[in-house]
């Protein structure tokens, strides 16, 4: 018990002293010394965290309104994805697109005649009007308009193979394997728009060959071969698929993976990234004929695509505010977190260093006290005047964040106080001349935020 009292009473002259040195030392900040210098190092964090008061000042919160598009579109139409829905090769070509499949076996070719059906036969006659001057529907990119002109009607126009004849000869064509094709692209590229890969067909024919290259050496185990790959042929192997396009022509979708939280992007201005979803025109009629194609193959009358169609249109988007000061504001807070902290930093570490150098921790330790008083005493005294910052900076952070939580960030800038000065203890440890100790302690502190 005694033991416990000694303890305590050398804790409470300590942090006594800790006290008179922090009011009546003769440091100075900006040339003010004792109290004043106390005030300062407490209101200096405050008044770099008032800087973001600025941008959310000056910059007023942009209103975003009630998004609520009652039309709908077809999806090989050009209405719903503006007015030059693509860019790619076939639009440079002259509105003709070239489709590459892969690879080249009776399965692919009988799914891309049903494919070409899909694609020269539209069920709507207003679909085969095309234009010189820009893409009108996917039809228009694969040769509807050279149709005769029977092939009107959608019916007869799967029914007549001249109808979709130009699809077949003009825009499909296929390869025996990716690497043929990469090594076409490679001599003439910007010449394919897309490419079709079917992996499990195109493994299947390698099988094949080998299987048919072994059948020359080994009768009895080219024949058990040829058994198993009997049983996986047919639209099976179809069902999947890779399409391949131009990166610069279809945007990556991790670039738009969080960009739809934001907005939704309803100006079709230059740089707007939330405008590029619209860039999917090509890839989702593609993929959009080739479902139809396949599911007609699964169909009573396996030799037409599918009937299926799909409208859309733009997805409904409630009022909304977004606070642009605060954003900004928000930018500038790792910086000014940098050089709000650094004369606290400096005060800590100088004030350890500075007893060190002094030998005045030696002495009290010669005189009796513990290690745990004299580092406690030390760590209240510093936290408690970062705590005052800290209490202030979260103030003045409830105007540019007014809608963030102000016990979370009193908790945040406390927290922060806490992990400060350990860091601060730990390049104490670095120096034993407190002048040198400080001019350093600034820089490391500034380079240690370079990371984060």
């Amino acid at each position: 018990m005694a033991s416990r009292l000694q303890q305590l009473r050398q804790f409470s002259a300590v942090l006594r002293k800790n006290f008179i040195l922090q009011t009546r030392s003769r440091r100075s900040i900006l040339g003010i010394s004792g109290w004043g210098a106390l005030v300062v190092q407490i209101l200096l964090p405050v008044a770099f965290f008032s800087l973001m008061c600025i941008p959310k000042y000056y910059i007023q919160p942009y209103e975003h309104p009630v998004f609520l598009q009652s039309q709908e579109y077809d999806l090989d139409t050009k209405w719903w994805a503006g007015a030059s829905p693509y860019e790619g090769p076939a639009y440079s070509s002259g509105g003709n697109a070239r489709v590459v499949f892969v690879p080249d076996t009776p399965e692919v070719r009988s799914l891309v005649t049903r494919v070409a059906m899909a694609v020269s036969c539209p069920n709507e006659a207003y679909k085969r009007i095309c234009s010189s001057a820009s893409v009108t529907t996917f039809a228009c990119l694969f040769g509807v308009k050279q149709a005769p002109a029977g092939c009107q009607d959608s019916e007869v126009c799967m029914q007549t193979p001249a109808c979709y004849q130009s699809a077949l000869n003009d825009h499909f064509s296929f390869m025996s394997s990716e690497a043929e094709v990469l090594q076409s692209l490679q001599q003439e590229p910007d010449s394919v728009d897309a490419v079709v890969v079917f992996p499990r067909a195109a493994a299947a024919a390698d099988n094949r060959t080998a299987a048919n290259t072994f059948a020359s050496s080994s009768y009895s185990r080219s024949r058990s071969r040829t058994n198993v790959l009997a049983a996986d042929t047919g639209d099976g192997l179809l069902l999947d698929y890779i399409i391949s396009m131009n990166s610069s022509d279809v945007p990556p979708t991790q670039l738009l993976l969080d960009m739809w939280d934001v907005s939704p992007g309803i100006m079709p201005v230059p740089g707007n990234l939330l405008w590029e979803y619209r860039k999917y025109w090509f890839f989702m009629n593609l993929q959009l004929v080739l479902d139809r194609a396949l599911l007609g193959g699964q169909q009573t009358n396996s030799s037409y695509p599918a009937n299926l169609g799909i409208k859309i249109k733009p997805f409904p988007w409630p009022a909304k505010q977004e606070d642009l000061g605060a954003a900004t504001a928000a930018a500038f807070f790792n910086l000014l977190l940098v050089y709000a902290f650094l004369a606290p930093t400096r005060a800590v570490v100088g004030s350890i260093v500075r007893e060190k150098e002094l030998r005045l921790r030696e002495g009290m330790k010669i005189l009796g006290l513990s290690e745990s008083a004299y580092w406690w005493s030390w760590s209240i005294t510093h936290w408690l005047t970062l705590a005052a910052s800290g209490v202030l900076c979260t103030l003045v952070g409830t105007y540019p964040f007014s809608h963030s939580s102000l016990l979370f960030m009193l908790c945040f800038y406390w927290l922060f106080s806490a992990a400060l000065i350990s860091f601060s203890y730990f390049l104490s440890t670095l120096f034993t001349a407190s002048r040198v100790a400080g001019t350093a302690t600034q820089l490391i502190y500034a380079l240690s935020m370079i990371p984060g």
